[in-house]
């Protein structure tokens, strides 16, 4: 999973968790260096583990140093919505994408409509997302600064991270899935990063695929319906990114 990061040898993630550490371990393995950042003891010592730097931040702690992070030629920032709304947490944001020469901020597909469509770059709306009850593209505004790039995500699968538990419902089976590997999100980051590409770049799986083919593990034999949601991922491979993961039903962790 390894990429060429020569252009960015030197990485910052705040927030790194289940992605951040991901992307650490591929910029190290690829021989760059990293800090990450965590609010716990537990979340510093798995940084640790991962072979980044930890460096413990609490964005909207107001006994912490304004100059509590380094600067760096990459910053990824992987936090979930909830924890950018904060009007200081915001403002250390972006102080620290001052202090780097490229960042690439982890969005979400959610800023988009739930109504049928195909839906680019340019179609986001300010509405709720159902999943974190913040309006991220109000976060994606707040970041908005030269020489960065905002990552829109569909759901993401990987280890740890299956699509399907046990339990889950085939209520919705004949729905086109939203989702993509975490592999490939680390790779769009750094491929991001290298590019210099500024703005919103969606990703998630070209190859449309319902939760019943991949509960299944079979391709259905008609056509999904013709008013389905869709959302172009025509910017990102037309910057010349290639999916390792394109194919839902061909993924690994799809159930737990």
């Amino acid at each position: 999973m390894a990429s060429n990061v020569k252009e960015c040898k030197s990485w910052g993630i705040i927030g790194c968790g289940w992605l951040g550490q991901a992307a650490a371990r591929s910029i190290l393995a690829a021989g760059g260096n990293v800090w990450g950042t965590g609010r716990t003891p537990r979340r510093l010592k798995e940084i640790e583990a991962a072979g980044a730097v930890p460096i413990a931040l609490d964005l909207a702690a107001s006994a912490q140093a304004e100059d509590a992070v380094p600067s760096c030629d990459a910053l990824l920032i992987a936090l979930p919505p909830s924890a950018c709304v904060h009007p200081m947490a915001v403002q250390r944001l972006r102080a620290t994408m001052q202090k780097a020469n490229w960042s690439v901020v982890i969005s979400s597909t959610s800023v988009y409509s739930t109504d049928p469509g195909t839906y680019t770059e340019a179609d986001a709306v300010r509405r709720i997302s159902p999943h974190s009850g913040i309006c991220v593209l109000d976060v994606e505004r707040a970041l908005d600064m030269p020489h960065t790039s905002f990552l829109r995500a569909g759901g993401l699968i990987g280890p740890k991270r299956p699509l399907f538990r046990p339990s889950a419902s085939t209520l919705n089976d004949h729905k086109v899935l939203n989702v993509v590997h975490q592999e490939d999100v680390v790779r769009a980051v750094i491929h991001l990063a290298k590019i210099r590409c500024e703005g919103a770049t969606n990703i998630l799986c070209p190859v449309p695929r319902t939760r019943g083919e991949c509960r299944s593990g079979k391709p259905a034999k008609s056509a999904h319906q013709p008013d389905a949601r869709s959302i172009s991922v025509d910017r990102l491979l037309q910057s010349g990114f290639s999916f390792g993961h394109p194919d839902p039903l061909s993924m690994a962790n799809l159930h737990a």
